[in-house]
C-alpha cells in the first residue's frame, strides 16, 4: 500500500547485456527474436524472487 500512495510508484531498470547468440540462435531456428527476448528475459525476472512481488 505505501508504494501505491506514492505520485509515481513505477521503476524503470536498465542494464546492458549480450544477445548475440540469441539472436543468431533465433534466426536459425526461424524464431521471432522478439518473442525469445521477451520469453528468456521474462524467464530471468521470475527467478528472481524480489522481482515478483507487487506494487
Amino acid at each position: 500500500m505505501h508504494f501505491s500512495a506514492l505520485e509515481n510508484p513505477y521503476f524503470g531498470v536498465t542494464i546492458p547485456f549480450n544477445v548475440t547468440n540469441a539472436y543468431k540462435n533465433s534466426k536459425e531456428s526461424n524464431i521471432n527474436f522478439f518473442a525469445r527476448y521477451l520469453h528468456d528475459s521474462m524467464r530471468a525476472i521470475n527467478s528472481i524472487e524480489n522481482l515478483k512481488y507487487r506494487i
